[in-house]
C-alpha cells in the first residue's frame, strides 16, 4: 500500500522536524516536504490523528492553510 508508505516517510520528516537535535537546514528541508504532501495525506485521514490535541506539525500546517482549524 503506497499510502502507508507515504505515511510512514511522512510520520519521520515530523519527528525529525520536531527534533530538538536536528540542524536547521533539516528542519527546513523536512518542513517544505511536509508541506508538499500535506494535501495528499489529508486524504487518506493522516490528519485525524492530531484531532485530540494540538500539535506543533498541526498548528503549522493550519498555519499555512494546509488543513482548517476545527
Amino acid at each position: 500500500m503506497a499510502e502507508w508508505d507515504d505515511l510512514a516517510s511522512f510520520m519521520l520528516l515530523a519527528k525529525l522536524t520536531l527534533d530538538s537535535r536536528a540542524t536547521e537546514p533539516t528542519r527546513i528541508m523536512c518542513e517544505e516536504r511536509i508541506l508538499r504532501d500535506a494535501r495528499r495525506l489529508a486524504a487518506i485521514g493522516f490528519f485525524e490523528l492530531f484531532a485530540v490535541r494540538p500539535t506543533p506539525l498541526r498548528t503549522m500546517l493550519e498555519g499555512e492553510g494546509v488543513i482548517d482549524r476545527r
